[in-house]
């Protein structure tokens, strides 16, 4: 199932962007002149979906990840919508466009999950730099399996009922209550 949600993506041609690839926010800088990425390991071609999947999930592949204030990401969605439909035609009156969205985050999801399983079972207690607030491996891996379970049940049923079957698996490997491992708000908007 992720990988034929992996070829719709990479087939759909007409939506192909150059993008920095890794669009968290520590890696970009705001100016006068617009914004300026200042990381651009992940730059490449590749559908603007997964672009898109920072702003319905927040920070894919980032360690600043926490839980948004309610309607903050579907604002963000609109945003960047707004904004990329600019330049490829007809996205924001694509009825697809939602669902390619969600893939793309159930696709960074994965894959983040190959990149921090390790962590998560050394029980790391944080993503990020010392002393700067961030989730531990295993909130993050958590939440962001809980969301594809939530959110992904009917465009990707397989890989959401995957991922529901990994937080009921860790839940148990770990041997710690769920409540303890809840990921938190974004400290800007405490």
């Amino acid at each position: 199932e992720a990988l034929a949600a992996v070829g719709e993506l990479e087939q759909d041609a007409q939506r192909l962007v150059l993008s920095a690839g890794d669009t968290c926010p520590d890696n970009a800088l705001l100016t006068a002149q617009g914004v300026r990425f200042l990381d651009l390991e992940g730059a490449g071609l590749h559908h603007v979906a997964y672009d898109a999947a920072y702003a319905l999930e927040p920070f894919s592949t980032c360690w600043c990840v926490f839980t948004p204030p309610p309607g903050l990401t579907d604002e963000m969605l609109a945003a960047f919508t707004r904004a990329a439909a600019e330049r490829v035609p007809g996205l924001a009156e694509d009825p697809g466009w939602p669902r390619q969205v969600r893939v793309a985050v159930a696709l960074w999801v994965l894959s983040a999950t190959l990149w921090l399983s390790e962590g998560a079972d050394a029980d790391r207690p944080s993503l990020g730099p010392p002393g700067v607030p961030s989730p531990s491996f295993r909130q993050l891996l958590l939440a962001r399996w809980r969301w594809v379970a939530r959110n992904l049940a009917e465009d990707l049923p397989d890989v959401a009922a995957a991922c529901d079957e990994a937080v009921t698996v860790a839940l148990r490997r770990w041997d710690v209550p769920a409540e303890s491992l809840a990921l938190g708000g974004y400290p800007a908007f405490g």
